[in-house]
């Protein structure tokens, strides 16, 4: 079993002359186009059965929630392709907090292919644009790059649709939506959202949005209305894990 350091520096060489790597969950070499194994990869927590408007997992038959019936979201829907517990919960971390990119290529590519599957079958639901979450600038500057707009650049590439740079920034900096409770989130994310120009929306009349995890919901849900306001009337939310949870 290789060390994660090694395991990294493996799959930067090989990814330089596209060629497998090491799997980013086990460790060991496999003939994959990504770094993630067969085995691995067959075992990923995806989720099943779940509301069709909001993603929340549900225990028996599809529908719609009693919370979205209650309180329907402003968006068409929202999907968390895996649940949020191991590995994804520390593949996420990796690529998220750590900047380790050979995870969150992996991750990147599972997206897509979820992603580009749908709107194969959905081809009337293709959204015009892709937009990432923002990160406010203080954040962005911590971190040195933002995650859902990397996961967006894989997306864009292998489903041909593009993303809306800079349509929308984050203009407040608030505090980490993890370390909150359900209604101070909310409350966090009040006015959190800007639309830099309208006129980047001109004739734009769908999205996909494009983050890692929903929890809570609050984040999308705050950038689902404040697109909404422009125009668009048509919303999707992809992210890679939804945690347990209604929103």
């Amino acid at each position: 079993m290789l060390s994660t350091q090694v395991r990294s520096t493996v799959n930067k060489l090989f990814s330089m002359v596209s060629i497998p790597g090491c799997c980013v969950i086990c460790g060991r070499f496999d003939r994959q186009r990504i770094p993630l194994c067969s085995r691995c990869h067959a075992e990923l927590p995806r989720v099943g059965v779940c509301c069709s408007l909001c993603g929340a997992v549900l225990q028996q038959a599809s529908g719609v929630c009693g919370g979205c019936l209650r309180e329907p979201p402003p968006f068409r829907r929202c999907r968390g392709i895996f649940h949020y517990r191991s590995p994804l919960r520390e593949l996420i971390a990796a690529y998220k907090f750590h900047g380790r990119f050979a995870e969150g290529y992996v991750l990147a590519k599972l997206l897509s292919t979820t992603m580009r599957d749908h709107y194969s079958a959905n081809p009337d639901q293709r959204p015009q644009r892709l937009i990432p979450v923002p990160l406010h600038r203080t954040r962005l500057q911590e971190r040195g790059f933002n995650q859902a707009a990397e996961l967006a650049k894989t997306v864009s590439r292998d489903c041909a649709i593009p993303v809306g740079h800079r349509y929308v920034e984050r203009i407040r900096h608030t505090a980490a939506q993890s370390s909150l409770t359900g209604a101070d989130r909310r409350h966090n994310l009040r006015d959190a959202f800007s639309i830099t120009s309208s006129e980047k929306f001109h004739g734009i009349e769908s999205v996909a949005v494009i983050d890692d995890v929903v929890t809570t919901g609050s984040t999308v849900i705050a950038l689902a209305e404040t697109l909404r306001a422009v125009g668009v009337d048509s919303i999707d939310i992809w992210a890679l894990a939804r945690a347990p949870g209604k929103l």
